[in-house]
């Protein structure tokens, strides 16, 4: 056995998942086990510290799974653009199934696989958001063709507009050196913006705009 120390919003979703496996069960067999040991649980999940068997975080991982991990199982391996695009309701979806997949690594065993949490993913989006200066480099036909999103110091996201499309922001250290203009975030998407009138934009320029715009939208 050991104890667990939990949050509140970690006890509730555990009452939440318990409720909807005692829903799904009836009294018969295999499912009266269980339905009696997730009763006993139920009795001292508010207390300070929960002690569990293995079995029963076992038990109670499949149920968080079946509360938020397989009913939004197109979330779990979305990329950092796409949660960009999300609206805020969908993002308050994901911090409320991170509370799930925290809890599942707390009662996992070390050696069993992790699932990925989005905490990490919504900490870049917020730097993000919150930059203040757009480092880049254009054509004499103001073609931008690099762009350097700074967020803090002199780290930020290094973004090539020919070539593989980008998902994820992998923040690295940006040296202004590397590109020959800087500009704040609504003067680099205005550029872009008046490049599009007559020109057809990259899948990574379009990228690019869409990043700048809400940055700007978040930034009003």
């Amino acid at each position: 056995m050991s104890n667990m120390n939990l949050e509140k919003a970690e006890k509730d979703m555990l009452k939440e998942s318990i409720a909807l496996r005692l829903k799904i069960c009836d009294d018969d067999g295999f499912y009266k086990q269980q339905i009696t040991i997730l009763e006993e649980i139920l009795k001292i999940i508010d207390s300070d510290f929960v002690e569990l068997k293995p079995a029963h975080k076992a038990l109670l991982i499949g149920c968080i799974k079946e509360l938020v991990v397989y009913p939004n199982a197109e979330f779990l391996n979305i990329s950092d653009f796409e949660v960009l695009m999300f609206s805020e309701t969908d993002k308050e979806k994901l911090k409320y199934i991170d509370i799930g997949l925290i809890l599942i690594k707390k009662l996992q065993r070390q050696k069993d696989q992790k699932l990925r949490t989005f905490e990490p993913i919504l900490s870049r989006i917020d730097l993000l958001l919150k930059s203040n200066e757009v480092y880049y480099s254009e054509t004499k036909d103001g073609k931008i063709y690099k762009v350097g999103i700074k967020t803090g110091g002199n780290m930020g996201i290094d973004l090539v507009m020919e070539g593989t499309s980008f998902s994820n922001f992998d923040y690295s250290r940006l040296s202004r050196d590397s590109y020959e203009k800087s500009a704040n975030p609504s003067e680099v998407l205005q550029k872009l913006e008046r490049y599009a009138l007559n020109n057809q934009l990259t899948e990574n320029q379009e990228r690019v705009k869409k990043i700048l715009e809400k940055v700007c939208e978040y930034q009003e």
